[in-house]
C-alpha cells in the first residue's frame, strides 16, 4: 500500500507513455491532462481511503512518497496545495510526448536547490534556458534525465528538452482548471485521440480481425466496429473524471462534453429533467433504481441504425436482405415513438423468480409500438435461426421469443412475451439449476407509456396501479439518496440508487439456499448505498457518492479469518478440514490483529 501510494505520480505520468507513436504534425495537439489538486490534499484523501480499506497509511508517509517521486521533501519549494499538471500531447516522436507542469515557490530556485541537495546533478543549460538534471541512482523519478524550464511560478519539466518546448507551446491554451471536482482529475480528449491515431487504430483492428483463426466475415465486421468507434470518438470533445474524498464519502465527478455542431451536441441540448411518471418503477424495496431522460433520441438514432445496417451487410450471406431491412425498419419505427423518459428498477429476487425487473418508457403513441410487436418478434426469431444455420460451429445457445395470451388489469392491456434460452453442448451441462432458462415479460400499455415487468404477474399489477393512481415518490425523496445529496438540484436529468450490499446479500442468499453455502454471511450488514446525480452543464455531468464507512465494513468482512473461503463452502462440508471455527488448525494460536499503535498517529487537524 505504501509503495503504491508513493508511486502515484509515476503511474500517472507513465500511463501517458503507453500512447503509440503518432504521425507527424506541425503543432502539438493536447490529448489529455491530469491534475493533482495539491500534494497535501491527495495525501489526506489517500490516508482516509487507506483507513476505509483496513490498511491505514499515515498521511505523513504518503506525503513523503509523493514528494519523493518529485525528488524532494514535503514543503521544499512546492506549495502543498498548488495544482500539479501532467499534459500529454501529439507530436512526431518515438515515445514520450508528456510533460509535467510543476507549481513552485518563487521562480523554482528553492525546489531546484533541494534536488541538488538530494544528489541530482545539474549538467547543462541550453541557450533558451532549459536546465538539464540527472537523477541519482535509486531515485523514483519517472525520468533519468529531466529538463526544466522556469516560467514564473511554474517549472515545465519533461524527459526531453523537445518535450519541454512543446509543453510550453501548449501551456497558454490549457483550461484554467478541469471542469470536475476531486483531489485527482483526469481529462481524455477522444476527438483528438481519434484524429491522431485513427489510421493506426483502424489498421490494428483490421489486422486483428483478419486472423485466419476467425470466420471469413470477421475482418469486414471488425472494420465496421473500428469505423463506428472512431466516428463516435470524434463527437466527444473531452471526458473528465475527478476522484476525491470529502464528508466521509468517496466522490466521483464525471463530465462528457461534445464537439460543437455535432449530433451529440444537438442531442445533449434536448435532455431535460424526467417527468414524475418515470418514478413509477421506484418501488420502496427496489435494490437498484434509475430514472433518466434521454432527450430527443431521433437526433442520434440514425447513426446507430447506419451502424446496424452495415453490420448486417457484413455478416454471412444467405439471409433475405428484404427481411433484414424490414426488421430494421420496424425497429426504427418503434424507437421513433420514445418520448425521452425512462425508468429501471431491480427488485429483490425470489426462489421462483430469480430475476425481478421493472422498466418504464414514455411513448408518443403506444398503439404504434404494440402493433409492431408481432413483426419484431418474428423478425428476431428468423434472424437467430438464420444465424444458427449459417454458423460453421454449434452455437452454445439460441434465443426464442414467443407471444403469450394477453390479459387486462384495471382496463389496461397487458401482453406477455416469453424469452427463452435453448442450451446446447457444453453450456447446457454447466448451466446452474437454480437459474431458469425461460423468463416471462409482461408489457402493460399504460397511458403515455409502456411498463415492462420481469417476474410474477403481481409485479405488473403493482406497477399498473402505481401508474394509474399516480403519486409515486420521486427517487430524490428517498432517505438513502438524500443522505448523500441533502440539497438536490432541480435540474437533474438522471438519478440512480444502488444498494450494493443488499443486492449481493439477496443473490448470494439464493445461491446459499441451493447448495448450503454461507456466502451471504460475508456481505456487510449495511445497505451499501451508491447514489448518483446527473445534470447537463456544457456537457453531461455525473456525481457518484459512496460512504467510506461502507468500504470499511466490507474490509472488515474480508479480513475475518478465512471468511471468504468458508463462505463458499456448502454446510455439509463444514468441519471437514479439521480447523477451528475461525479457520485455525487445532491448537494454533490466532494471529494478532493490527493495532492503531502499529502506525504513528495522524495529526488531529490537516
Amino acid at each position: 500500500m505504501k509503495r503504491i501510494l508513493g508511486l502515484t505520480l509515476s503511474i500517472l505520468i507513465f500511463g501517458t507513455l503507453l500512447l503509440p507513436a503518432p504521425a507527424a504534425e506541425d503543432a502539438p495537439r493536447v490529448l489529455g491532462l491530469v491534475e493533482i489538486r495539491g500534494l497535501d490534499s491527495l495525501a489526506a484523501a489517500a490516508f482516509e481511503l487507506s483507513q476505509a480499506t483496513g490498511n491505514p497509511v499515515p498521511k505523513e508517509m504518503i506525503s513523503l512518497g509523493l514528494s519523493g517521486v518529485l525528488g524532494t521533501m514535503p514543503g521544499m519549494g512546492i506549495p502543498p496545495e498548488s495544482t500539479i499538471r501532467v499534459v500529454a500531447f501529439h507530436v512526431d516522436a518515438p515515445s514520450g510526448n508528456v510533460a509535467l507542469l510543476l507549481p513552485v515557490a518563487g521562480d523554482g530556485s528553492e525546489y531546484l536547490a533541494s534536488l541538488a541537495q538530494n544528489g541530482w546533478k545539474n549538467e547543462a543549460e541550453t541557450a533558451d534556458g532549459i536546465l538539464h538534471f540527472i537523477a541519482p541512482p535509486g531515485a523514483r523519478s519517472p525520468w533519468k534525465n529531466v529538463y526544466f524550464l522556469k516560467r514564473g511560478a511554474t517549472l515545465v519539466a519533461a524527459g526531453r528538452a523537445e518535450d519541454v518546448r512543446r509543453a510550453e507551446a501548449v501551456r497558454p491554451g490549457l483550461p484554467h482548471i478541469l471542469p470536475a471536482e476531486g483531489d485527482v482529475v483526469v481529462q481524455v480528449r477522444p476527438a483528438a485521440l481519434a484524429e491522431a491515431f485513427g489510421p493506426q487504430i483502424a489498421k490494428q483492428m483490421a489486422t486483428t480481425f483478419a486472423n485466419p483463426g476467425l470466420p471469413a466475415d470477421a475482418a469486414a465486421m471488425g472494420a465496421v466496429y473500428a469505423q463506428a468507434y472512431l466516428a463516435a470518438a470524434k463527437q466527444i470533445k473531452e471526458c473528465v473524471l475527478g476522484l476525491g474524498v470529502a464528508d466521509g464519502n468517496l466522490n466521483l465527478h464525471a463530465r462528457v462534453a461534445a464537439m460543437p455542431d455535432t449530433a451529440l451536441a444537438r442531442w445533449l441540448a434536448t435532455v431535460q429533467p424526467p417527468a414524475a411518471a418515470a418514478n413509477v418503477v421506484a418501488l420502496p424495496d427496489a435494490l437498484a433504481v434509475e430514472i433518466v431522460n434521454l432527450g430527443e433520441l431521433p437526433l442520434v438514432l440514425p447513426a446507430y441504425f447506419r451502424f446496424m445496417e452495415r453490420m448486417m451487410a457484413a455478416m454471412p450471406a444467405g439471409r433475405d436482405p428484404a427481411a433484414i431491412q424490414k426488421y430494421l425498419d420496424d425497429e426504427k419505427a418503434c424507437y421513433a415513438q420514445l418520448a425521452g423518459d425512462v425508468g429501471f428498477a431491480l427488485l429483490p429476487p425470489t426462489k421462483e423468480h430469480p430475476l425481478r425487473f421493472a422498466q418504464y418508457a414514455a411513448l408518443k403513441d403506444g398503439a404504434v409500438v404494440r402493433g409492431l410487436l408481432p413483426d419484431l418478434i418474428r423478425g428476431a426469431n428468423e434472424m437467430m435461426a438464420a444465424l444458427a444455420a449459417e454458423s460453421e460451429e454449434e452455437m452454445p445457445f439460441l434465443i426464442d421469443l414467443a407471444m403469450g395470451e394477453p390479459r387486462e388489469h384495471r382496463g389496461i392491456a397487458i401482453d406477455r412475451l416469453t424469452y427463452a434460452f435453448r442450451l446446447d453442448g457444453p453450456l447446457a451441462a454447466i448451466w446452474p439449476v437454480a437459474i431458469p432458462t425461460k423468463f416471462d415479460i409482461e408489457l402493460a400499455w399504460v397511458p403515455g407509456g409502456l411498463l415492462a415487468g420481469v417476474g410474477d404477474a403481481a409485479l405488473t399489477d403493482v406497477l399498473v396501479d402505481r401508474a394509474l393512481d399516480g403519486g409515486a415518490a420521486p427517487l430524490t425523496d428517498w432517505p438513502a439518496w438524500q443522505a448523500l445529496y441533502p440539497e438536490p438540484d432541480a435540474r437533474l436529468v438522471d438519478v440512480a440508487h444502488v444498494a450494493i450490499f443488499d443486492a449481493l446479500r439477496a443473490y448470494l442468499g439464493l445461491a446459499d439456499a441451493a447448495d448450503g453455502g454461507r456466502r451471504a454471511d460475508q456481505v456487510p450488514d449495511t445497505a451499501g448505498n451508491l447514489e448518483t446525480a446527473s445534470y447537463v452543464l456544457d456537457g453531461w455531468m455525473t456525481r457518484i457518492r459512496f460512504r467510506l464507512a461502507d468500504m470499511a465494513a466490507a474490509s472488515d468482512k474480508l479480513k475475518a479469518p478465512n471468511g471468504p473461503e468458508r463462505a463458499g463452502m456448502p454446510a455439509e462440508a463444514d468441519g471437514s478440514s479439521g480447523a477451528d471455527d475461525d479457520g485455525r488448525a487445532a491448537g494454533e494460536e490466532p494471529a494478532p490483529e493490527p493495532t492503531a499503535e502499529a502506525f504513528p498517529a495522524a495529526p488531529a487537524e490537516e
